[in-house]
């Protein structure tokens, strides 16, 4: 048996299971099976295994009609039998598939089969019994019997046994024809072949079909009925379709040609059907005429089309030469390049000229006429005049200058990474950003983080922040040389911020180093920081390598605007601490900056080895300029720090603003805490000569030669009134505090700051002026 490409057989076995769903009678509706005998066809004994001889022969000793079929064979030599489709007589069936299977009795032996289609699709062991088959034409089959595929076949022993035509095993039973996309009718009846017995089949009663017209006009075969059903219109028994039955109408074009064609085809087409009862005698179709634009322009439309594009329709029939519309007022249209043309005002701003007006025109030269060379931008040049240049967002060149050679600057190229990683070191074990907390938010009840991740979760009060007043600056050591893939990490050599390098003015590469620097009283435990750069095009990034043990950069690090995260295992201790280093270039030697700043997410900090970590800000950031000034920065002077008491437990080192800020007792500064001055009972105010006030004890005051306020007593509020004038009764005069004066018997003069001149009352002699207070006079004066 031949083989088929996968087309309508595929078609078949694909849709074979599917349910029949029509809108309109199928031309191969009716149709059943037919077993038939070829009893002109003689096979002998010889044809039975092992020598089977003789082929099936399609096309011979078939019957006209299926009533005339044979399904009885009879004896025990080699018959030829043949399956066949049946359709009912007057139908006008299109048979171009079909799909079955067949089941036969073991005593039945199928020695040859053949199929009688130009393809076919076999199950694997067709034809033995429980097997199907599908088989198609390439040209569908018209008559009312068709025969589908031919046997070789016998009895044993004559029979009796049955062979019987069923559904396909898988796909089920169908006939298809051949509209595109294939009707699938269900087989009518499967018969038998019977060997030393009846076989059973039927045949399909005669139909009465008819062409039937619908509205379309696109006829088809049905019945009277069905036709009518649908409003179509039947055009008599056994009429057929070919040539079309269906009445016409005339139809209309949009250019206004008339052609007579059924509904379908003149609609599909875009055509306007006038009706069954238009011709094309006198040609029914409104003519198109001429549609004139607003800016004159004339083109051939139907009236509707002309009205859909808001233009002016002219007339039926109306042509467009010559131009029949109003046209636009014109007048001069300068041009960037001096020249002028008349122009209408809408095709003038078309290619971006100046319009000059409605009935201007260029016989008088009226354009600016160019007269340098324009920069605008990416290395464009153009040649205008000055308010023109400026208006298109250029830089004008000299008086004079021209394009040729270009004076416009190229952009530089951006930085890109070419497939080289962000880092070559392992990311952070950890991320302390999770539980950092600021370091400068010291007891203000909240300790939250302002401009990192993480800062919307409160974190535990903050008393030790040893990075505090940090900055971030570059330098570049003039002496180093910068070569590919070289180690530059603690070499920058610079002692002190001040000695910073921060302006480059070549072109050959350079090494900027980017160090941490801290306070000179500063105790820095440096464990990490986040930063961002910022650069121009026109600084190139040649290399970058971070001094640290960890890095966690974003993603496409280190182009500009993007940061990076740096750890160390160990703190760092210095003033100064190389972080990062930067392979720099000035590209074609132009001017640009290399500028630090915090990292674009997390913020600028330094970080600390405290758990969780605690965050200083970085106060300032330095810049590098290539044939510019850089910035150089350098951390300010802390300020100092003493005990600050939180009741009489608890003392911290810090600020005296910050201890006040955040409800603590300053004990002043340079006090320590490891003299637990906090207990009320040891420390108390002191207040020495020069009005100054000290919380110690009371033994260190009067090595002090101060006077001791008491245990417990505060130096907030001031209890040390400044010294000031004190007058004695003979008319001396000493600078002191208005409580000492009062001890020794003087009068305090607090409005007034200074003993010279002296502004004490002269002497007058005081009979009862002891020795005593004489003594204690001069204990307070001279100290003991």
């Amino acid at each position: 048996m031949q083989s088929s490409p996968l087309g309508l057989l595929g078609l078949v076995l694909c849709l074979g299971a599917l349910p029949v769903t029509r809108c309109h009678a199928s031309w191969n509706d009716g149709g059943v099976l037919v077993v038939h005998v070829q009893n002109t066809l003689v096979y002998s004994t010889s044809m039975r295994p092992p020598h089977p001889g003789g082929e099936p022969i399609c096309g011979a000793g078939l019957p006209d009609r299926c009533i005339d079929a044979v399904a009885r064979a009879d004896g025990s030599e080699p018959v030829a039998f043949s399956i066949l489709a049946a359709f009912p007589e007057g139908s006008f069936p299109r048979l171009a598939g079909v799909v079955f299977g067949i089941e036969y009795d073991p005593g039945i032996h199928i020695t040859a089969d053949r199929s009688c289609g130009d393809y076919d699709l076999p199950e694997e062991d067709w034809p033995d019994s429980g097997t199907g088959i599908a088989v198609s034409w390439a040209q569908a089959q018209e008559t009312w019997v068709t025969q589908i595929c031919a046997f070789i076949g016998y009895a044993e022993d004559a029979g009796p046994a049955e062979l019987r035509t069923t559904p396909h095993p898988t796909q089920g039973g169908f006939f298809v024809d051949d509209t595109v996309i294939g009707d699938l009718v269900p087989i009518g009846f499967y018969p038998t072949l019977g060997f030393g017995m009846d076989g059973v089949f039927e045949c399909p009663p005669p139909n009465v079909l008819g062409g039937c017209c619908p509205e379309s006009g696109r006829c088809y075969i049905t019945g009277r009925e069905s036709c009518e059903n649908v409003g179509g219109i039947y055009q008599g028994d056994h009429v057929g379709c070919d040539p079309n039955p269906c009445p016409r109408g005339a139809c209309c074009f949009p250019d206004g040609t008339c052609t007579y064609s059924i509904p379908y085809d003149c609609t599909s087409v875009g055509g306007e059907f006038l009706g069954l009862d238009s011709d094309c005698v006198v040609n029914p179709c409104t003519l198109p005429g001429a549609c004139c634009s607003p800016n004159g322009l004339c083109r051939i439309e139907t009236e509707a089309s002309c009205a859909d594009l808001q233009w002016d329709y002219v007339g039926e029939g109306s042509a467009c030469e010559p131009n029949p519309c109003m046209q636009p007022a014109s007048g001069g249209c300068c041009f960037v390049d001096g020249t002028c043309e008349v122009l209408t005002a809408a095709v003038c701003a078309e290619h971006h000229g100046d319009y000059q007006g409605d009935g201007s025109s260029c016989e008088i030269p009226i354009c600016p006429v160019p007269d340098r060379a324009c920069c605008l931008g990416g290395g464009t040049c153009e040649f205008l005049w000055t308010e023109r240049c400026l208006e298109m967002g250029g830089e004008p060149m000299a008086m004079g200058s021209i394009c040729e050679p270009n004076p416009c600057e190229a952009p530089c190229p951006p930085f890109r990474l070419n497939g080289r990683p962000s880092t070559t070191l392992p990311s952070p074990p950890v991320d302390i950003w999770a539980d950092a907390v600021v370091a400068d938010r010291a007891h203000d009840g909240t300790g939250a983080m302002e401009g990192a991740e993480g800062a919307d979760a409160a974190g535990p009060l903050v008393d030790d922040n040893p990075n505090r007043g940090g900055v971030l600056l570059v330098h570049v050591n003039e002496d180093l040389v910068y070569s590919q893939d070289g180690a530059f990490c603690g070499a920058s050599d610079l002692g002190d911020c001040l000695d910073a390098v921060t302006r480059v003015d070549h072109t050959e590469p350079v090494v900027c180093h980017v160090l941490a620097a801290f306070g000179d009283n500063a105790a820095p435990r440096l464990t990490g920081l986040a930063f961002g750069i910022e650069y121009d095009d026109c600084v190139q990034v040649l290399d970058w390598h971070p001094c640290a043990d960890n890095e966690g950069p974003i993603p496409g690090w280190p182009a500009s605007g993007l940061g990076t995260e740096l750890y160390w295992d160990e703190p760092r201790r210095a003033q100064l601490t190389e972080v990062y280093w930067f392979g720099l270039s000035s590209y074609d030697g132009r001017s640009g900056n290399f500028v630090l700043g915090p990292h674009p997410t997390r913020g600028g900090y330094f970080v600390d080895d405290s758990d969780p970590a605690h965050l200083d800000p970085i106060e300032d950031y330095g810049t590098l300029g290539f044939f510019t000034p850089g910035t150089r920065v350098c951390p300010g002077p802390q300020a100092p720090v003493g005990a600050c008491c939180y009741g009489p437990a608890e003392c911290v080192m810090t600020m005296q603003y910050e201890c006040i800020d955040s409800g603590g007792e300053y004990l002043g500064d340079d006090f320590a805490c490891e003299l637990t001055p906090c207990n009320p009972d040891r420390v108390g105010a002191c207040c020495t000569r020069d009005g100054r006030c000290t919380r110690v004890d009371a033994d260190r005051c009067l090595a002090m030669h101060g006077e001791f306020q008491g245990g417990g007593t505060l130096c907030v509020p001031d209890p040390c009134s400044t010294p000031s004038v004190c007058c004695f009764p003979d008319g001396s005069c000493a600078p002191l505090t208005q409580r000492a004066c009062e001890q020794v018997g003087g009068e305090f003069r607090g409005e007034l700051p200074v003993c010279d001149p002296n502004p004490c009352v002269p002497p007058t002699l005081l009979i009862d002026q002891s020795w005593g207070s004489l003594k204690a006079r001069f204990r307070i004066l001279v100290g003991p």
